[in-house]
């Protein structure tokens, strides 16, 4: 049973904690004394008005999941560059944050849906899961599909973990270890 919770959240947009929100709500009502630290590039306030409980913040964000001109429209080119430039040095990339993951000591990750967290925690030897409707490797292949090199990056670190897929969500054939599981969701 985890004692420390690493959530590794997507500052990508807000759906991402609108997606594991409750899903952490419920968690640490059933086990009380979970210490729970959420590193994601969102305000703390803005996490705060959806997490009901006790939790240590780092704001800063491990991925960028497309770069935006605004809130519907990916700029292709801009998110070309920063996925080149993200995994130029991918190796050392992972290796620098498996130590700091490490630092933190948690006894689980949980990843919406943060692949760089996933590779991490395999490279420290920490368990990890990941959650969300989506994952980046099958919309870095549709925008990029003459970047395989990256692909195969990201494939092979969701590829490491479960992967529960929130339903309605995509379809995530290439991910061996993916499930399916219900709706998710705050009740109003």
């Amino acid at each position: 049973m985890p004692r420390h919770l690493l959530v590794d959240l997507s500052g990508h947009g807000y759906g991402h904690l609108s997606q594991t929100a409750p899903v952490l709500n419920e968690l640490t009502r059933r086990l009380p004394g979970l210490r729970v630290t959420v590193r994601c590039g969102l305000p703390r306030q803005t996490l705060a008005a959806r997490l009901a409980f006790p939790f240590v913040h780092h704001p800063e964000a491990l991925d960028f999941g497309m770069v935006m001109d605004n809130a519907l429209d990916a700029n292709p080119e801009k998110s070309r560059q920063a996925y080149r430039q993200s995994h130029r040095d991918w190796p050392q990339r992972v290796a620098q944050q498996a130590r700091r993951m490490a630092a933190l000591a948690p006894s689980l990750v949980l990843a919406n849906v943060t692949y760089l967290s996933l590779a991490a925690a395999a490279g420290a030897g920490i368990p990890a899961v990941a959650l969300c409707s989506l994952h980046w490797g099958d919309i870095q292949r549709h925008y990029f599909p003459e970047d395989t090199d990256i692909h195969g990056q990201i494939m092979e670190a969701y590829g490491g973990a479960p992967f529960i897929r929130l339903t309605p969500g995509m379809p995530m054939e290439s991910l061996p270890r993916a499930f399916t599981v219900g709706p998710v969701a705050r009740l109003g």
